[in-house]
């Protein structure tokens, strides 16, 4: 199961320490990659996340936009990666990547 579906049948308007507590139990027994190096970036965005929300410095709805930020930064950028070949050339003295 993506990260994305975990995330959407997560959130049922609960604090977001549920919702995160949630995220993480249903990732790691039903979700596509659990072991990735990007989902375990995702999970220590979300404990950081969840320190600050649980010590009072972000209000739930800040987590959570939080939280999918951190999903797009790690997750997606990871999926977004996969399969892509990177082509370099030499242009003068400056190496060019896509």
């Amino acid at each position: 199961m993506p990260m994305e579906r975990v995330m959407r049948e997560c959130d049922t308007g609960q604090s977001f320490n549920a919702y995160a507590s949630c995220i993480k139990q249903k990732y790691d027994a039903e979700g596509n990659h659990p072991k990735a190096a990007s989902v375990r970036a995702f999970y220590a965005i979300l404990a950081e996340i969840k320190e600050a929300n649980s010590l009072g410095n972000m209000t739930d709805a800040q987590a959570k936009s939080a939280l999918y930020k951190a999903l797009l930064a790690t997750i997606e950028a990871d999926n977004k990666s996969e399969g892509r070949n990177t082509v370099c050339r030499v242009i003068g003295n400056t190496i060019i990547c896509n």
